[in-house]
């Protein structure tokens, strides 16, 4: 059950406590560690998403990004431990929170949707047990929001 203390407050006041806290989470995400494994799964995934912006037309560079953005997506999916397409254990929910707030994940999801409105990558080209997270990151459904499979709307609105 959420804790419904954390929930924002209607109003300027709230707005800007919401702001403030989401802020000073991000900066602490930043103190910690990077993960052993998201970070070359990240760095991959930011490289094949620039180079598809830069020679869309290239069938070898398309399917490298194509690799490198599922194998990515992957790793949000490996920390949700998802079962299908609509049980994700609430448990796993605040770890894959703070996974897609990181601030080093920006210039990737940057790069992701660069390389989308390129054209060529579309959701559907991955596969079905990604494509949320993948359409989370091509930012087809806005980058401030993701939809979770069986739980609610995540922010990640930047303040």
């Amino acid at each position: 059950m959420p804790d419904v203390r954390s929930w924002p407050t209607f109003g300027p006041e709230g707005a800007q406590k919401l702001a403030e806290e989401q802020a000073k989470e991000r900066a602490d995400r930043l103190q910690q560690p990077d993960d052993p494994i998201t970070a070359p799964l990240r760095r991959d995934a930011e490289a094949a998403a620039i180079g598809y912006a830069e020679s869309p037309c290239s069938a070898d560079v398309r399917a490298t990004a194509m690799t490198a953005i599922t194998a990515y997506a992957t790793r949000f999916n490996d920390i949700l431990q998802c079962t299908g397409m609509t049980f994700c254990p609430e448990k796993n929910g605040e770890a894959f929170r703070l996974a897609i707030i990181d601030p080093r994940e920006t210039s990737t999801r940057d790069a992701i949707s660069r390389a989308h409105k390129v054209g060529g990558l579309n959701v559907d080209n991955f596969p079905p047990s990604v494509q949320s997270q993948v359409s989370y990151l091509l930012d087809t459904r806005g980058a401030d929001r993701l939809q979770l499979p069986g739980a609610a709307t995540v922010s990640m609105e930047v303040p």
